[in-house]
């Protein structure tokens, strides 16, 4: 098998596990809670994610340059890391309260007592992030792939217990916080065999934060696609109908497990073979890739509106709808993940951040002027709109790169 199929497949059949035990307790979550369940503890994933993934300053996404510069060696990039952690632990739980004193309607549908989960999950999601980085900027990707298997069997587990302990909705919440433990734990283990020393030099942080910087735009207009869309929900529509929406876009991230494994891969070649040079490769394993997702995704299509129901209960048959539109924003989900090591590895920072805070802007305008009077189909024609946009964007960028090979 040829070694980059191999990794893809490696990391891809662990994804699908992961993702397979964690689709039983979506099924458990939805069954158990119902669709006003699920939207609230879809809610707490989002707002975790989006905190998390805005404390995070990007600077994991630094350490993948062809480059064999001091503060690019693993002991200063864990070094820093560490550093920037620990002064993100106190600046999340406070940025989270001030949120809430200052715009209490945000969390309207939450109850305080979930706050703190919320936080601890943000907390956790910096360190993974971090982590995952690592693992994979040492060409360690078997340990990723068990960490994610990990993750998921603490997840059941914990989950299990609680729902059969009468939890409620704390049993999904406490066991998605052990299982981003365990993860963590995982990795840390298999960082420690290959980083021996560490190097806390706080100019390399400096180096660190102000490349991270360049990249964050791109968070934030990630966070305005992906997690703005939740918040109007929360305020125009039910709760009920964010827990169908989420379901529906959960099953379509299932599509994109071989994307993001495929993009791991990428990345990791990037420390060690220049983009140039790894891009006539890529370009022939990207529409391979594409032109799977096309199948599945079409046969999908079709498959939705039995099976959504007969899996997770006929309150959730709404979802089938939502689904089948929601595949037609796969093509710029796909091409995105596949080229954003090219983005990083050329050192299109810059570039790459702008075009993804320009969607994110009309991502958030789209929502705030459909979702109030169409509601869910305004929210999925801005969906469309903006995912079309990306498509041609990265469609454009890897034209750019076949013309311009050397």
């Amino acid at each position: 098998m040829n070694s980059a199929f191999k990794k893809v497949f490696l990391t891809s059949f662990s994804r699908y596990v992961s993702t397979a035990i964690s689709f039983l307790v979506i099924v458990m979550i939805a069954r158990l809670l119902g669709p006003e369940g699920k939207g609230i503890y879809n809610t707490i994933q989002v707002y975790a994610g989006a905190a998390g993934m805005l404390a995070t300053l990007s600077v994991s996404r630094t350490i993948f340059r062809h480059s064999q510069k001091a503060e690019d060696q693993i002991e200063s990039v864990v070094g820093s890391f560490i550093i920037i952690f620990i002064a993100l632990s106190f600046i999340i739980p406070s940025s989270v309260l001030a949120l809430y004193l200052a715009e209490p309607v945000i969390f309207e549908n939450l109850d305080v007592s979930l706050l703190i989960p919320l936080v601890i999950i943000a907390v956790l999601f910096v360190a993974e992030d971090y982590s995952n980085y690592i693992v994979t900027y040492a060409n360690r990707l078997e340990a990723y792939n068990s960490a994610m298997v990990i993750f998921a069997l603490v997840l059941i587990c914990v989950t299990s217990v609680g729902f059969m302990a009468g939890w409620g909705i704390w049993a999904p919440v406490t066991g998605f916080i052990f299982g981003k433990l365990a993860h963590l734990f995982r990795n840390i283990r298999e960082i420690r065999k290959v980083c021996h020393s560490l190097l806390f030099k706080l100019e390399h942080v400096k180096i660190r934060l102000k490349e991270g910087l360049k990249l964050h735009i791109t968070i934030i207009g990630t966070v305005m696609m992906n997690h703005m869309n939740i918040l109007f929900m929360n305020l125009y529509l039910t709760v009920a109908e964010v827990g169908l929406y989420q379901l529906a876009f959960q099953l379509i991230n299932i599509f994109l497990v071989v994307t993001r494994a495929a993009n791991l891969h990428f990345l990791g070649r990037s420390r060690t073979e220049s983009p140039e040079t790894f891009w006539e490769r890529q370009n022939k394993y990207i529409w391979q890739i594409a032109g799977l997702m096309l199948i599945g995704g079409s046969i999908a299509w079709f498959l939705a509106p039995v099976f959504i129901p007969l899996i997770f209960g006929d309150e959730f048959s709404g979802s089938s709808r939502i689904f089948q539109i929601l595949l037609l924003t796969l093509p710029g989900m796909v091409f995105s993940d596949l080229l954003t090591s090219q983005w990083f590895s050329r050192g299109y920072f810059w570039s790459f951040s702008l075009t993804r805070i320009v969607l994110g802007l009309i991502s958030c305008g789209l929502n705030y002027a459909l979702i109030p009077h169409y509601g869910m189909d305004g929210l999925l024609i801005g969906n469309i709109a903006v995912y079309a946009l990306l498509f041609l964007l990265n469609f454009g960028f890897q034209i750019f790169l076949n013309r311009n090979k050397n």
